[in-house]
């Protein structure tokens, strides 16, 4: 895989090292606007090549090279220039164009721009706070398929056996303990476990609760 990287900072630091795991024998290749930047950006990535340019001249970097690049990740701090050279990329064709959003309002301009593939790290904020202050609360973490497929999770409050009354046929189940995964619809879990329901959307919700509600109870 052959991707470039616009940006650098913390984004750029999980973005490189993702990719690199992703295919470690891939070409990566990281554009920083700065020479210091540069020049950091190298000592922490010796397998990445690294440039320094401006930003004209990263916008007309990415339209020579938009045949040679299977990937495109735009990672800077600011969302203006992160939209600017996602914009780009997607007009001249990269096969590929993903960007990284500092803040969360700004999602609509860059879908308006046809930038589709956004990711907002700051998201999981909300959902990691519903989840660690209302253990034992169901949280939904995803829906999609225009709102027919749902994803659930709910921290559990203390040691309980759970199991369906019937195997649902489109809803899935799975724990996360410090110490492995479960994936079945009856298990013991321990207290802090993680439980995620997924799938259709209503039915996940209705098991999400009925499990939350069996799970207060303790029984």
């Amino acid at each position: 895989m052959r991707a470039l990287v616009i940006g650098g900072g913390h984004s750029a630091f999980f973005v490189v090292n993702t990719l690199k795991e992703i295919d470690p024998n891939g070409e990566i290749v990281i554009v920083e606007t700065t020479i210091e930047k540069a020049g950091m950006a190298q000592k922490q990535f010796p397998f990445a090549e690294v440039l320094s340019l401006e930003i004209d001249e990263i916008l007309n970097y990415v339209k020579g090279v938009k045949n040679n690049v299977d990937v495109l990740v735009v990672c800077t701090g600011s969302d203006a220039l992160n939209l600017r050279i996602a914009r780009a990329a997607v007009e001249a064709g990269v096969h590929r164009v993903i960007s990284v959003i500092n803040n969360p309002l700004n999602e609509p301009y860059f879908k308006k721009a046809r930038v589709r593939l956004l990711i907002d790290p700051y998201s999981i904020i909300e959902t990691k706070l519903k989840e660690l202050l209302g253990v034992g609360l169901p949280v939904k973490i995803y829906e999609g398929l225009e709102k027919r497929v749902a994803l659930y999770s709910i921290i559990v409050p203390k040691k309980i056996k759970i199991e369906l009354e019937r195997e649902p046929h489109s809803v899935y189940l799975l724990a996360k303990s410090k110490t492995k995964i479960t994936a079945e619809f009856g298990m013991d879990l321990e207290k802090g476990d993680v439980l995620y329901i997924f799938g259709e959307a209503h039915e996940a919700r209705s098991i999400a609760e009925k499990l939350s509600s069996k799970m207060k109870k303790g029984s």
